[in-house]
């Protein structure tokens, strides 16, 4: 989940036309805009995270009892949330087993550079496994 804090892959879908006039503090929104709510906002926010530039997995074992549920949006929330985040997380944990199981180490560069298009890719580098012995 940190990885996706930090780097939302759905960044910018949350798109929505208003249907009535609204407003937001004293900004007018009219009937028919196009509202886009990014939740990278929240995401780097230090509201809602501890050093939230900073790479911390283990801020999810006890920081996430007390986090505002809507603090991290990598999967949407409330009852429009991403169908499949379950299965997301499921098959995002399967993986990391089967890899660690099957290498035991790996090496990556120092620095892995990133690049934002519409979602976000890593720019190709060269890494290092080697496969178990047993």
């Amino acid at each position: 989940m940190e990885t996706t804090r930090l780097f939302d892959v759905a960044n910018g879908l949350f798109i929505r036309i208003a249907t009535d006039d609204h407003y937001i503090k004293d900004a007018p929104i009219k009937k028919g805009t196009l509202a886009w709510a990014q939740s990278i906002g929240n995401h780097y926010s230090a509201k809602n995270f501890k050093d939230p530039l900073e790479f911390r997995p283990e801020r999810w074992e006890k920081e996430c009892d007390e986090l505002n549920p809507y603090a991290y949006m990598g999967f949407g929330g409330g009852p429009r949330s991403c169908i499949g985040k379950h299965l997301a997380m499921l098959s995002t944990k399967i993986a990391l087993v089967n890899f660690v199981r099957r290498y035991e180490r790996f090496e990556v560069p120092e620095e892995i550079t990133l690049i934002t298009n519409f979602l976000y890719e890593a720019k190709p580098y060269a890494a290092t496994f080697v496969k178990n012995s047993k």
